[in-house]
């Protein structure tokens, strides 16, 4: 299967600033069981797709922040 890649670099760093940011979140602050799982689910998402350089979301909506 061939992803097109529609992530910029930026939008790679900042989605791994996110994602690790959301992580240290989950894992230090008391919450609830749910929403800790909400904010690794979010940090999972965000480091994941900057490392497949491919947005699903994005995908869906035709967007692209790479520089053609």
């Amino acid at each position: 299967m061939n992803l097109i890649h529609n992530l910029s670099s930026f939008d790679k760093r900042i989605r791994v600033l996110l994602g690790i940011s959301f992580e240290i979140i989950a894992v230090l602050i008391p919450f609830s069981f749910w929403l800790k799982i909400i904010f690794l689910t979010i940090s999972i998402y965000g480091i994941g797709t900057s490392a497949t350089g491919v947005c699903p979301i994005y995908k869906i909506f035709g967007i692209s922040t790479c520089s053609q």
